[in-house]
């Protein structure tokens, strides 16, 4: 490894900086008293850690200020000043060589000599776009003639806003009256990935992305100005025995060989047919001759370029097709062609994945899409694919669902894996967003089991970490009810169907009462909003559901089959008798949402960024909760107020009647310090049913919904009693001095003999009341 001073100097040599040419006069547009709006920045300079940092400005001269995040807690309030800048690593991490700063957009390098000649009025007659600022700085210093910008990747050209080419290159083509725009890439702008092909990945990728990147700039330039000239360039890497690369390779090269004079002429006349050092084309009126130049014409282009790399007997990915060029036939080979990735046979039966599209919430003119297996008939694969389909086509014996987040599995022992691989891949990175939706969706309420305090924020991040490392677990069916709108349930619903994409689902009630299940049938996740499941028969099967290892999967025109079942089930409401539990019913997880305070059109889009930071943070973090039942949690942790109050109101209208009269009962008696009620089953029945209910039922509604028992003897046995219950007789207030007609109640005594039911004070009403 290189010293620091070593690394910079080396960097500095190449760029022919001096004390004199590396200083540019800029603009500060942040500035304020006392401190100066202009001051003298070097161009190129390095950070304490011994890396190179190329400072960006614009046409303008004027800095790119953007306020970096500062860190802890405070991070949102300490954050500070800095301008726009770009890091060229001592040591490269992997393949990444340069760091620009994360989430402020991309700028393109402008030289001090290409500002100077904005600033003059000065007309261009060509203007270069290349990939790298240090390219377009060592050009211009060596030719004022040549006006080049410096692009951070070949894919940074347009306006983070407008989606055109980026501002100020307008800017600059308008002021300076451009009539040609060159496209020059490196000089292996063509070559294929070496490590594409040693993985089989598509070959085509890597130069389509350098013809993609000039087709798009050919087109947004010319819708700028249909009067511009677009050229396609690149350096020749064989025009030295140092083969160089990109621009400034070039440069260096040829001033060491006493050549320099002669590659800026060749680079400044666009019309010249014969290069030595650069290959030119001009693409202003089409497309079709590069298209062939970068092989992507067809294969019988892509293989004679690459032939020689790719070589003999080895198979090799083209635009999703395995071809391989056999020695005995002394020509191509398709193997396998792209469509067949995507068509199976399953046994006796043919299906195919298809990429459905379904509204993006989010943004409405881009559709989402989610990938469904559909069965197909063998006409119509061969009206598609034609009459050899079929032996393209891999066979399974059968169906299985294998869930796996991070080592995802097509088959299993020939066997067709309905799970499909998660679409996002983790990567460090904050989730502030995140955090603030499950503080707001759970609480920050603290539970408390043996000796052990949970946040229930927490017990969420648990819950959704266990979707994603242990998809299997069985989990508490979650319910989030709000009377109001504008919680963040359909939030949160979204932000969980973009991290599990095609293997959660959007289901409605109807879904629910269907006998076709195939919908649910390898699904991780299915969500539910607008619940109504009031029906004991509908909440039966969720119960069932939520605890099933196995389902015969019923689908419409296929056979059936069974399947490992694992799916959770999530369901979102504005009614609080959206479903029917019982205090019986502990596989329910119920929260009551609270409003938002503040209302962020752009939150769902700031959660769906930070989701390869989250599943990271999730493949990592320690798990709160321990594991004590069958649906991980013990009830304990997650058996809410909510949830009591969902049951008394799913209790049998009887049953409440009944709980409402000896609330009534108890209440008349308050000031003479009753703490009990005695009443036989037949006067229950007349004083407050009228006497209309069937014994039967009246005994399961003492016995089942309110936990009422009879008085017991030493024994256990119910016990035979005299005793007098409360009747409540209503009467007019007396006082002739009131203005107000109101009914006070009066309360009589009726003896009994009987088995009586004890009825106390604590169970109906609170201590307070």
């Amino acid at each position: 490894m290189k010293h620091v001073n070593e690394f910079i100097q080396a960097q500095f040599d190449e760029l022919g900086l001096t004390n004199e040419n590396n200083r540019i006069t800029v603009h500060n547009p942040e500035a304020e008293h006392p401190d100066p709006s202009t001051k003298t920045i070097p161009c190129f300079e390095a950070d304490r850690n011994g890396n190179l940092v190329i400072n960006f400005w614009t046409i303008d001269r004027e800095l790119i200020p953007y306020y970096k995040k500062g860190t802890g807690k405070m991070s949102h309030i300490n954050s500070k000043l800095a301008f726009f800048h770009q890091i060229r690593l001592q040591e490269p991490k992997g393949d990444q060589k340069y760091i620009i700063p994360k989430g402020q957009g991309t700028y393109p390098y402008f030289p001090p000599t290409l500002c100077d000649a904005f600033e003059q009025k000065k007309k261009i007659k060509t203007l270069f776009l290349t990939e790298g600022a240090k390219k377009a700085w060592r050009v211009s210093l060596v030719s004022e003639e040549v006006a080049c910008v410096g692009l951070t990747s070949i894919t940074h050209f347009r306006d983070g806003e407008t989606k055109k080419l980026h501002h100020h290159i307008l800017r600059l083509i308008d002021t300076c009256e451009v009539e040609n725009v060159i496209i020059l890439w490196d000089g292996d702008c063509r070559d294929i990935s070496e490590k594409e092909l040693g993985v089989q990945g598509d070959l085509s990728q890597r130069p389509r992305t350098f013809y993609g990147a000039a087709k798009k700039i050919r087109e947004l330039a010319l819708e700028h100005n249909s009067n511009l000239a677009v050229h396609f360039f690149h350096v020749n890497s064989d025009c030295f025995p140092e083969h160089p690369k990109g621009l400034d390779d070039l440069v260096n090269s040829a001033d060491a060989a006493g050549q320099l004079d002669e590659v800026m002429k060749e680079l400044l006349n666009v019309s010249q047919q014969k290069n030595t050092y650069f290959y030119k084309q001009v693409i202003t009126s089409s497309l079709s001759a590069l298209l062939r130049y970068f092989g992507l014409g067809g294969i019988h282009d892509f293989w004679p370029l690459h032939m020689e790399k790719i070589g003999d007997d080895r198979p090799f990915n083209f635009g999703g097709d395995i071809y391989e060029w056999s020695t005995e036939t002394d020509c191509l080979i398709l193997r396998k062609p792209a469509w067949a990735k995507h068509v199976f046979r399953i046994g006796d039966e043919y299906f195919e994945h298809i990429n459905k599209p379904i509204i993006n919430r989010g943004d409405e003119d881009a559709p989402r899409f989610r990938k469904e297996l559909v069965k197909r008939n063998v006409g119509t694969l061969k009206m598609k694919y034609g009459k050899k389909f079929a032996q393209y086509v891999e066979y399974f014996d059968g169906f299985c669902c294998m869930p796996d987040h991070f080592d995802f599995q097509l088959s299993y022992k020939g066997f067709f894996n309905k799970y499909f691989p998660l679409r996002h891949k983790a990567e460090p990175g904050d989730i502030p967003s995140i955090l603030q939706l499950f503080k707001h969706i759970f609480g920050e309420e603290n539970r408390e089991r043996n000796g052990q305090s949970y946040l229930m924020y927490q017990l969420g991040l648990d819950y959704v970490q266990l979707l994603l490392t242990r998809p299997t677990q069985h989990l508490p069916v979650l319910i989030l009810y709000s009377p109001e709108n504008n919680t963040g349930k359909s939030t949160f619903g979204n932000l969980l169907l973009d991290l599990f994409g095609d293997n959660a689902i959007q289901i409605s009630n109807s879904d629910l009462k269907s006998d076709f299940n195939e919908p649910l049938a390898g699904k991780n996740l299915a969500i539910c909003e607008e619940t109504l499941l009031d029906r004991k028969v509908d909440v039966e099967r969720i119960k069932a559901l939520s605890t099933a290892h196995q389902i015969t999967v019923n689908a419409k025109n296929q056979r059936q089959y069974s399947l490992d079942f694992f799916t959770k089930f999530q369901f979102y409401s504005n009614n609080k008798r959206m479903i029917y539990v019982t205090e019986h019913d502990d596989r329910f997880w119920i929260l009551r949402v609270p409003q938002l305070k503040e209302k962020d059109p752009f939150f769902l889009d700031k959660l769906k960024a930070e989701i390869p930071a989250f599943i990271h943070f999730l493949k990592h973090r320690k798990l709160v909760a321990p594991h004590e039942g069958r649906m991980y949690f013990h009830p304990e942790l997650y058996l809410t107020d909510v949830f009591e109050d969902t049951v008394e109101l799913n209790q049998p209208g009887d049953a409440r009647h009944l709980r409402t009269q000896l609330e009534e009962l108890f209440a008349a008696l308050q000031d003479e310090g009753i703490d009990e009620i005695l009443m036989p089953l037949k006067d229950i029945n007349k004083e407050l049913f009228n006497g209309r209910l069937q014994v039967s039922w009246l005994k399961e509604i003492l016995a089942d919904h309110l936990k009422i028992g009879r008085l017991l003897d030493e024994n256990g046995k119910s016990k035979v009693t005299r005793g007098k219950y409360p009747r409540i007789v209503e009467k007019y207030n007396e006082n002739e001095t009131s203005d107000t007609e109101s009914f006070s109640p009066k309360v009589q005594w009726i003896g009994f003999n009987g088995r009586p039911y004890v009825f106390k004070r604590s169970d109906f009403l609170s201590d307070d009341t």
